[in-house]
């Protein structure tokens, strides 16, 4: 937990705020080295996995304005199930430079 105090016309006091979490997840990675398609020095890597969130996946803060009792605000719920999906590039170049490139989401 943390305390922040920002001064200006509100006068806003985050008394509090956090989140935790704790997810499983269960997925498959494949691996294609490049040499196999005659290109030597490159990997391609692809992810896919499913997750679930065992915590709660709500969140909130605890804030003031210009002194004022403290009240909670609801912040936007995490998704309990998700699907994960990645795609990778590693590469290598020439006197011990490597190239990587990924994306994940």
């Amino acid at each position: 937990m943390g305390r922040i105090h920002r001064d200006g016309t509100a006068g806003l006091t985050v008394a509090g705020f956090g989140s935790e979490s704790l997810r499983s997840r269960l997925g498959v990675e494949g691996r294609l080295d490049g040499s196999t398609l005659g290109i030597e020095g490159v990997t391609v890597t692809g992810r896919a996995a499913w997750s679930h969130e065992l915590a709660s996946p709500s969140s909130s803060l605890r804030v003031s304005l210009l002194g004022s009792d403290t009240f909670e605000v609801e912040g936007q719920s995490l998704p309990r199930n998700l699907a994960e999906a990645g795609l990778s590039l590693d590469a290598v170049l020439r006197n011990g430079v490597r190239l990587f490139a990924a994306h994940e989401g």
